[in-house]
């Protein structure tokens, strides 16, 4: 793999596609899934993604530096793009709303204590270790091969019996239980780097089991 701080994307003209209604996990679903997750190889790095409605490549590109424990929150300034499984590329966040500070509930802050315990035994055990800083990694220090993460996301809700969902759907989740919640649109749409409410005030409508 190669890392470049470049973003690939901006020399490609974006295709039209038709607009369809965004799928997203329910309460209880996501729920489910949380318990899932237990002991699960990605356990942390989904569970983040639940919580913070991160985008995938913010959260693979997720790095140590950009994480305040003490202080509860992280900051999200790049990410992750995998062209093909040995080309992977550090991009800048898409726009000034993009790179933002998420505050972190205490069962993020005890993931990621437990993400980094985890990583040092790993790193340890390691003949070869690249050290990129990165939060979530392979076995080597490298990033996550996000082909795989997504295959195995995918088999991990067939096995369950619930609904085959996207990672990005991960991200709507949360906006739509925050949304459930009462938290007032602006406040989401911050968390999950918008320019402004309009997308976190769709949340409500975002297909989830209650109107499937």
């Amino acid at each position: 793999w190669r890392l470049l701080v470049v973003n690939p994307c901006d020399a490609v003209a974006p295709v039209k596609v038709p607009k369809g209604k965004p799928m997203a996990l329910d309460t209880d679903e996501a729920a489910r899934l949380v318990d899932l997750l237990s002991g699960h190889e990605y356990e942390y790095i989904f569970r983040l993604a639940l919580g913070t409605g991160m985008r995938p490549g913010e959260y693979v590109g997720l790095r140590w530096a950009d994480v305040d424990l003490e202080a509860r929150r992280l900051i999200v300034q790049q990410g992750i793009w995998q062209l093909t499984r040995h080309d992977v590329r550090v991009i800048g966040v898409k726009s000034h709303r993009s790179e933002r500070p998420i505050a972190l509930v205490d069962d993020e802050v005890a993931l990621l204590r437990q993400q980094r315990r985890a990583q040092a035994a790993v790193r340890l055990a390691a003949a070869d270790w690249r050290d990129n800083g990165l939060v979530f990694t392979d076995g080597q220090g490298g990033p996550i091969d996000q082909y795989r993460l997504r295959r195995t996301f995918k088999r991990l809700l067939e096995d369950a019996g619930l609904p085959v969902v996207n990672l990005y759907s991960l991200r709507r989740t949360m906006a739509s239980i925050m949304h459930a919640l009462g938290v007032p649109s602006k406040t989401i749409a911050s968390r999950m780097g918008h320019d402004g409410g309009g997308a976190a005030r769709g949340a409500g409508a975002w297909q989830t089991k209650s109107t499937r």
